[in-house]
């Protein structure tokens, strides 16, 4: 096959410090440095510019692409009327660089013509320019990395159920202009596929892309209790104790599920936790998060766990997360709830605590967390519903009893691996 050329669209890029920083960064690194015959430029947005921060662990001395970034032609208004209006939902960034982004990749397209353009999202304004690069560009293999389901996306403040509606012709339009579609999960996938509006007789080729991990994971990973056993959580657990349900029988406040996302909190393992320490006060066990620590978090330890057996540290540098992961005997897990469908999230930390051989202690219903957990053997799954007493019990056999994890795995979760397997997919028509 002759020379590849992969542009990928990412607003957000290092030296950005957001979470959607580190997926875009990680296919341009592997595939730029590992996959012979491609060559990768990487359009993003000045984060600076956004007042994004900008101390990314991330370093961009040492690439092996091409990285343009552009300049917003003005400044963002965020007008929450006028966006709640158009249906913006607080995303209204690609109005203000893509016009400069179609030109700069126009540019470039001229000197080294692309083979395949990557736009990932969100922000999903981002996604805007498909249908322009479709129309200038026909025989370019277009590609929609959806790290989220759009429609189903961050639906707090809930829109009228004609901008859930709005939401789904907009994400059909993009699925109808692309040639591959990723996801991070088969869930988010399946979510895309039922789209109503998605009719058309060729179908683009679905790829599950997981986030992946640069470790290099031995095969099983053996649990003995210690005499302080380690629990700790890493990350936000987008959880805010304000936000309401929505209903899909009302046409205002819409969501097309009812979403509780109390079950992302830890409530369900602190009650447990709490119980197991009440009931079997020899063992002795210490809960560390890091991370941001809002006042309803210590508000709910304070309400079931003694002071004694929790500690908050706050953020940490991505080296010192590392290393401190390193150190807990468990990771806790947690996903929401959703009437009539399965949570399709899965955070990236999820694969970061598989890539340290740490098992996973999920409080998750039913969703793509307790897939991984059960199909990789990276942990015990404890139903959130069940009985505190029951999930007492389930908690204290695990804590108290040797165990070995990671004897199986459905599936090679390195990047290297998930990369190669995306680069052959994509290559092939």
């Amino acid at each position: 096959m002759s020379e590849c050329h992969l542009a990928i669209v990412a607003a957000e890029f290092p030296p950005s410090n957001t979470a959607g920083s580190v997926r875009p960064f990680q296919l341009a690194s592997h595939i730029a440095s590992e996959s012979v015959g491609w060559k990768v430029t990487v359009f993003s947005l000045e984060g600076s510019k956004m007042r994004w921060p900008q101390n990314s662990n991330l370093s961009l001395s040492e690439i092996a692409f091409r990285h343009v970034t552009i300049k917003p032609a003005r400044q963002l208004r965020n007008n929450r009327i006028w966006n709640w209006l158009l249906n913006r939902r607080g995303d209204n960034i690609f109005s203000i660089w893509g016009t400069r982004l179609f030109q700069a990749i126009q540019t470039e397209n001229e000197t080294t013509p692309f083979t395949h353009i990557i736009v990932t999202a969100p922000p999903f304004s981002s996604f805007s320019i498909i249908p322009k690069l479709r129309k200038k560009m026909p025989d370019v293999h277009l590609i929609a990395d959806f790290r989220d389901a759009w429609a189903h996306w961050c639906l707090y403040p809930y829109p009228t159920k004609l901008h859930f509606w709005h939401t789904l012709r907009k994400e059909a339009t993009v699925l109808k202009n692309v040639d591959s579609i990723l996801a991070t999960t088969s869930e988010t996938l399946s979510i895309l596929a039922s789209n109503p509006h998605l009719r058309r007789h060729t179908e683009p080729k679905w790829l599950e892309v997981p986030n992946g991990y640069d470790a290099k994971v031995e095969r099983e990973s053996v649990y003995v209790p210690t005499e302080v056993v380690k629990i700790g959580y890493v990350g936000t657990y987008y959880y805010d104790p304000g936000q309401s349900l929505g209903n899909p029988k009302s046409f205002f406040q819409y969501s097309p599920h009812i979403e509780h996302w109390l079950y992302r909190s830890p409530l369900f393992f602190f009650e447990t936790l709490g119980h197991v320490i009440a009931q079997s006060p020899e063992i002795k066990v210490q809960f560390d998060h890091v991370g941001k620590v809002p006042d309803w978090l210590s508000q709910m330890a304070e309400a079931h766990l003694p002071r004694k057996n929790y500690q908050f540290h706050g953020f940490l540098p991505r080296q010192e997360v590392s290393n401190w992961m390193e150190t807990m005997d468990f990771l806790l897990g947690t996903s929401a709830k959703i009437e009539g469908r399965r949570d399709y999230s899965l955070g990236s930390k999820y694969l970061e605590i598989m890539g340290h051989q740490k098992p996973i202690i999920a409080f998750t219903p039913e969703g793509e967390l307790k897939d991984f957990v059960l199909k990789n053997d990276a942990g015990v799954v404890i139903d959130p519903d069940l009985p505190v007493r029951r999930r007492a019990e389930l908690l204290y056999e695990l804590l108290t009893q040797n165990r070995t994890f990671y004897k199986f795995s459905h599936r090679d979760f390195s990047r290297s691996s998930i990369i190669q397997s995306l680069i052959e997919s994509i290559s092939n028509p």
